[in-house]
């Protein structure tokens, strides 16, 4: 009577399936994961526009107009979206109501050192410097501009507050 024997190894062909579908699992993992990390990021932008907004209408109902920028200096010689920033929080903490409502923004997205001389500014969700844009002319809400995830203003995933 002949003995029968079984190969009991993992052959190649079913070490690289198994390589396989770890590997598109950890795809899915991966992908899942940044995307919910970057709509976590737009819901805190989202708060931050809304209490700049607040800040705004409560500067505007105490001076009567929104923050402008300088007239003594030129648009070119700011060095933007930071001055534009810095002006914009330098003028909403002159008015206590506005300031009141800057504080309610959490401390990890408003950078600067006052005792420095370092005008403080708020930053979005990745890090980059919130834009202020107003023109006066027009008599529209200000915007608020946000680089997004790329971090560089001007393309198309640039966050804007008129958006919201």
């Amino acid at each position: 009577m002949a003995k029968t024997r079984y190969n009991a190894a993992v052959t190649l062909v079913e070490m690289l399936v198994v390589v396989a579908i770890i590997a598109l699992l950890a795809g899915f993992v991966v992908t899942l994961t940044s995307r919910l990390d970057n709509q976590g990021k737009e819901r805190q932008l989202a708060g931050i526009f809304s209490l700049l907004k607040s800040a705004l209408i409560e500067y505007h109902d105490e001076t009567g107009i929104f923050p402008v920028p300088d007239p003594n200096v030129a648009e070119e010689d700011y060095d933007e979206p930071y001055e534009h920033g810095e002006l914009l929080y330098a003028r909403l903490d002159s008015v206590v109501e506005s300031r009141e409502i800057l504080r309610r923004i959490d401390p990890l997205f408003v950078k600067g050192d006052v005792g420095a001389d370092d005008p403080l500014n708020v930053y979005d969700s990745w890090g980059m410097a919130i834009d202020y844009l107003y023109d006066p002319n027009t008599g529209n809400f200000p915007e608020l501009l946000s680089a997004g995830r790329d971090k560089t203003f001007g393309t198309a995933d640039d966050i804007s507050s008129k958006e919201q």
